[in-house]
């Protein structure tokens, strides 16, 4: 199996076998180990979910008796002008109507995310500041350069959505018209084809990786602080590829200036009106990418659950679930429910670390 030149291939069989909510596949065997029966597991289950629902209904009555009386400062861990970035932009246009404060939006790029990260845990947890991060910067980062928190050290509010990435071609790429014919120059220049992704530890640093190990292509994978970014890089014609958010790269492609060759998030009905991964013959190359929403730890419970009740009244308003639609960043599969958010990102921590020790990513 070939290698990217700075993200090691991922081994496709062990990959597939523990990324639940990443890959295209999933393991029937572990889904039937899963489900195999057992009554005192499913007594303390139900146990547990009766101490939870008695515990949210508590939480929901002192969310009532919760106002923000100054602004709230949504932390961005990426430059001006990405997909996170504007993503929290186009929210806190709406925010008065349901949090009845503004929201401030403050990019604070650097260290893989690491840099906002710790601005955020070094702070009071008031619930007055916020943390909006992809699904690889809140749970792969810290693993992969130190340690610098633990997934316990945040409080999960809501996940707003799903997101459409694509691999596109720039002004500098030798092949742009279909995926064989870019995979079969790869393959003919092992090593020298460049690719841009928002850093090695974004989620389209493992999209990159996986989408190119699945096509046992060797490239040079150029790592980038966020998507806004790699995007002046393509257009600038200093990487050939880049693997980008759709809402970040749409217009440059309606224009002219980018092709759009693949979706590699797994999503059919895509803006692009392009082939997924799997749609092209290669589905275990598909990873998803999400957003998270979160608080430190310590952040008053009545807060905690306000701020998750002004999120999602707000993420399913028609209007701007329609301008979200219109910033081509659908709200797709977002995640409302505390426990089901918790669930995901403490099995996606697990397997972003499986990743990251196999493949020596570690700094």
């Amino acid at each position: 199996m070939k290698k990217s030149r700075i993200m090691t291939a991922l081994v496709t069989a062990a990959l597939c076998g523990v990324m639940l909510t990443g890959c295209g596949n999933s393991s029937g065997d572990a889904s039937n180990a899963a489900s195999a029966p057992d009554n005192r597991q499913e007594t303390e289950t139900a146990k547990d979910a009766a101490a939870g629902d008695a515990g949210q209904n508590a939480g929901s009555a002192q969310a009532d008796d919760v106002t923000f009386d100054e602004a709230i400062t949504v932390v961005v861990p990426y430059k001006a002008g990405g997909g996170n970035d504007t993503n929290m932009r186009l929210m806190a246009g709406y925010a008065e109507k349901y949090f009845g404060t503004t929201m401030v939006i403050e990019n604070v790029p650097g260290g893989s995310t690491l840099t906002g990260a710790a601005q955020v845990l070094g702070g009071e947890a008031d619930g007055y500041t916020v943390f909006a991060n992809s699904c690889t910067g809140l749970l792969a980062s810290p693993q992969m350069f130190g340690g610098s928190y633990e997934l316990t050290d945040w409080i999960p509010v809501v996940s707003q959505n799903t997101v459409e990435c694509v691999l596109v071609a720039g002004p500098a790429a030798p092949v742009k018209d279909s995926l064989d014919e870019i995979v079969a120059y790869i393959k003919e220049h092992p090593g020298e084809v460049t690719v841009g992704c928002g850093g090695l530890s974004d989620i389209t640093g493992f999209q990159a990786s996986i989408a190119f190990n699945a096509m046992d292509c060797e490239i040079n994978l150029i790592p980038f602080d966020g998507a806004a970014e790699s995007l002046e890089n393509i257009l600038g014609g200093h990487i050939m590829y880049d693997v980008i958010p759709v809402s970040v790269c749409l217009s440059s492609i309606k224009n002219g200036d980018l092709t759009a060759v693949v979706e590699v998030s797994g999503i059919s009905d895509n803006a692009c009106k392009v082939p997924t991964l799997g749609e092209a013959g290669y589905p275990d190359g598909e990873c998803a990418y999400y957003r998270v929403i979160c608080v430190p730890a310590g952040t008053p419970d009545a807060m905690v659950e306000k701020l998750r009740e002004c999120f999602t009244a707000l993420l399913q308003d028609p209007d701007v679930i329609q301008a979200y639609e219109d910033a081509n960043d659908a709200l797709t599969s977002p995640i409302f429910d505390a426990a089901e958010l918790q669930k995901k990102l403490e099995e996606d921590w697990d397997i972003y670390g499986k990743i990251i020790e196999e493949l020596d990513l570690g700094v």
